[in-house]
């Protein structure tokens, strides 16, 4: 795409962006607005009602001219220092669960959003630009971890178990979503939103012909950052990103922090608005309430409301640790991740208090079976 619309020559800095997955030219310091009109694009916009519009105040008033914008992911910051990352991924393709689309080929997927397969398709673009110094491991499991020399033992199902040195190492643990247990939550034909969005957005599966959404706000989901959602996942992630350079002396630590205060503003914004939002909608008091004494609580260990109230009146529990000894929670195969949240504040409302402790944080370890190590199966 060529700049078409100039009144005059770029002659000042210019910097590359991509519009569209196509990269174009840019003055350093004009709008987005500006880089469109000059090379000629007038759809800009779509309304809710899909009537497409150009710019019509340009002053930001409108907003019907509102675009997205991306910016790097942290293996982008790092790779354009001339570091090398190494990306183990589980699934069978990069993007994690918001980004990696469809596993296997398709059309067109026109179910899916036009603005995220956009956002989709320039994420594998901006790894293939950068595959000098970007190397994806995709269903591939870290099965083990080891602090002297550093290095982690993986497995990949057509390479086998094999030592990946490293001298920094970012944890990106991935999003969950936090479930509350109700009278039948187990039973088959019962999903989470997420693993709904999972099956039509990866697998291009819908999950029966007629399907009942039950719920009373937002989806309470994220990661490690929190449950604020991709957006502060992806801004937690070039924060760490800059961290690793200073450490490894490409940055200066002036440089980094002014780099970092955008990107720590937008997060403060997010969480904020996410805050208010879930004030409104969040009704946690009754959520806690929802099972009854024969709800199974930890579907791993089959541990029920009753049996958790006993061991917290019985024995006198007055922290989650000790409650998770006594009644086995959280020691399953997915370690907490469904029943801890719930458990921590059920606990917290049954006796009242705030500080209850908390569970201890497990390594994001997978399993893998003998036969996988010493013959080279799948786990």
């Amino acid at each position: 795409m060529k700049r078409i619309n100039d009144i005059e020559p770029i002659t000042g800095d210019k910097v590359r962006i991509e519009v569209d997955g196509k990269c174009v030219e840019a003055a350093k310091g004009e709008t987005v607005l500006s880089t469109l009109s000059a090379l000629g694009i007038k759809k800009i916009g779509k309304n809710d009602h899909g009537q497409i519009t150009d710019a019509y105040c340009s002053m930001g008033i409108c907003y019907c001219c509102a675009v997205r914008i991306n910016q790097p992911l942290w293996t982008e910051y790092l790779a354009e220092y001339g570091l090398r990352s190494i990306v183990i991924d589980e699934a069978p393709k990069a993007g994690g669960a918001v980004y990696r689309g469809p596993f296997r080929d398709h059309a067109a997927a026109g179910h899916l959003d036009k603005k995220l397969k956009i956002e989709m398709d320039n994420l594998q673009r901006l790894l293939a630009r950068h595959a000098a110094n970007i190397e994806m491991l995709t269903e591939t499991r870290v099965v083990g971890f080891m602090d002297n020399p550093q290095r982690l033992m993986v497995h990949k199902d057509d390479r086998g178990l094999f030592a990946l040195h490293y001298k920094k190492l970012i944890i990106c643990s991935g999003c969950y979503e936090r479930t509350v247990p109700f009278p039948g939550w187990a039973l088959p034909g019962i999903m989470t939103l997420g693993a709904l969005q999972s099956q039509v957005k990866n697998s291009l599966v819908k999950p029966d012909k007629s399907v009942v959404l039950v719920g009373t706000g937002p989806l309470a989901a994220g990661d490690v950052a929190g449950a604020y959602g991709a957006n502060v996942a992806a801004a937690e992630g070039k924060i760490a990103a800059l961290a690793v350079l200073t450490d490894s002396g490409l940055v200066p630590q002036s440089q980094a922090t002014t780099t970092a205060r955008p990107i720590w503003k937008e997060i403060k914004k997010i969480r904020d608005f996410k805050k208010v939002l879930r004030g409104f909608s969040f009704a946690e008091k009754d959520f806690l309430r929802l099972p009854r004494q024969d709800t199974v609580v930890c579907a791993c260990e089959n541990v029920t409301r009753k049996q958790i109230d006993d061991a917290i009146t019985v024995r006198g529990i007055q922290d989650i640790k000790t409650l998770k000894m006594v009644s086995r929670i959280s020691m399953g195969d997915c370690q907490g991740k469904r029943c801890g949240e719930f458990c921590h504040d059920y606990l917290r409302d049954k006796l009242n208090k705030d500080n209850v402790g908390e569970l201890d944080p497990q390594f994001p370890l997978s399993f893998v079976s003998f036969n996988a190590i010493v013959e080279g199966e799948n786990p």
